[in-house]
């Protein structure tokens, strides 16, 4: 017995080992991209919550001066635009969101607005999609502005996977609103003074970002000089406990 437990080891070890090394080599491996498709539509803000809402296609042209989109708008709350993207995935893509892995989000808004919602919403989307025989990871991309009434979709297909954490929202206890209220309380609200509220702010959560290990708040300006901008502010918190987290140096 103890002879054929020793031939089981010498035979599973080795196949353990070699698996082990095939899959290090597969994820070191150049990742294959394709570039599937992109999208822009426009919709009417104050229809979210009517039967009613439509989504037209611009096809890279914008829409005529008489279009029947409202001109008016106001931020919405995170449930909003979780809302929009919902509705936009049964109705444009054909799809269902709930088949998708949440894995970053990126809330914004100026600073003479902070309390009163988002103006924009950026969110990325994967999931593992099998090809015959073999798999490929879809990334889809979206991008929403208020401001400008307008919805886009981004599509790409990787044929390495790797391993991703995904943002479960069920589980968020403190939400985008919440820790911008604290980073606002704790330090942002002086830091925009400094610019009369000339100034705006991204609340951004990353779990597959090393730089970003919750909510990443983010106060900056634009420069005039049109060299990028500049970061004001910044802090970081948990989106389970609302602490304060370290932010890693690069």
């Amino acid at each position: 017995m103890k002879n054929k437990n020793r031939w089981i080891i010498i035979i599973i070890f080795p196949l353990l080992a070699i698996s082990t090394v095939l899959i290090i080599w597969l994820l070191m491996q150049e990742t294959e991209y394709q570039y599937l498709y992109s999208s822009e539509y426009q919709f009417d803000p104050l229809k979210l919550d009517e039967e009613n809402l439509e989504f037209i296609l611009l096809d890279n042209k914008e829409l005529p001066n008489n279009t029947n989109i409202e001109k008016e708008f106001s931020n919405w709350s995170e449930e909003d635009f979780y809302l929009l993207v919902k509705k936009f995935y049964k109705l444009v893509l054909s799809d269902d969101l709930s088949l998708w892995n949440l894995n970053q989000i990126n809330f914004f808004t100026n600073c003479e607005n902070i309390g009163d919602g988002f103006h924009g919403m950026h969110s990325q989307y994967f999931k593992i999609d099998r090809d015959g025989i073999s798999f490929n990871k879809l990334h889809r991309y979206i991008f929403v502005s208020l401001e400008d009434k307008k919805i886009k979709v981004i599509e790409e297909k990787y044929s390495v996977i790797p391993i991703w954490e995904k943002i479960n929202l069920s589980k968020i206890v403190y939400s985008a609103a919440d820790v911008l209220k604290s980073a606002d309380t704790n330090g942002g609200y002086d830091r925009r003074q400094t610019t009369n509220n000339n100034c705006d702010v991204s609340v951004t959560l990353s779990p597959n970002s090393p730089k970003i290990q919750g909510w990443l708040v983010t106060y900056y300006s634009e420069e005039s000089n049109n060299n990028g901008s500049t970061i004001l502010f910044e802090n970081q918190y948990s989106p389970f406990k609302g602490v304060v987290l370290p932010i890693p140096t690069k």
